[in-house]
């Protein structure tokens, strides 16, 4: 049972390590701020309707493209976890049985919730 609790550790500090590699808050924060750039370009009164939807067509475009790179960080980072999983339990290290009542488990879930906070805090 340890190596499974191992496991989930291991893969949650490398789903942590992942998106903080792939800078994925900053790229959502930025999304953000892009569409929000888009909703102040549309109240702008000094703007005429053609310039209005020329800039918000771009910011769309931008949005969209910033969300297909945020999709694909964010499966990259959920994969990472899974495959390690997935390999502890080929190499027959322990059961998906067990690997699954280690995760459903709450005392693990509180565990794993505390070293994520420390490993997001160190890894600055």
């Amino acid at each position: 049972m340890i190596l499974t609790y191992a496991a989930l550790a291991i893969g949650l500090v490398g789903f942590i390590l992942i998106v903080r590699r792939l800078s994925l808050v900053r790229k959502v924060q930025n999304a953000g701020q892009g569409a929000q750039a888009a909703i102040l370009v549309m109240r702008d009164p000094a703007l005429d309707d053609a310039r209005k939807q020329a800039l918000v067509q771009r910011a769309a475009a931008r949005t969209a493209v910033s969300f297909l790179i945020i999709l694909g960080c964010s499966l990259l980072a959920c994969t990472a976890p899974v495959l390690l999983v997935a390999i502890g339990w080929q190499l027959g290290l322990y059961s998906l049985d067990a690997a699954l009542a280690a995760a459903a488990d709450p005392i693990v879930w509180i565990a794993l919730t505390a070293l994520a906070i420390l490993v997001w805090k160190l890894s600055r």
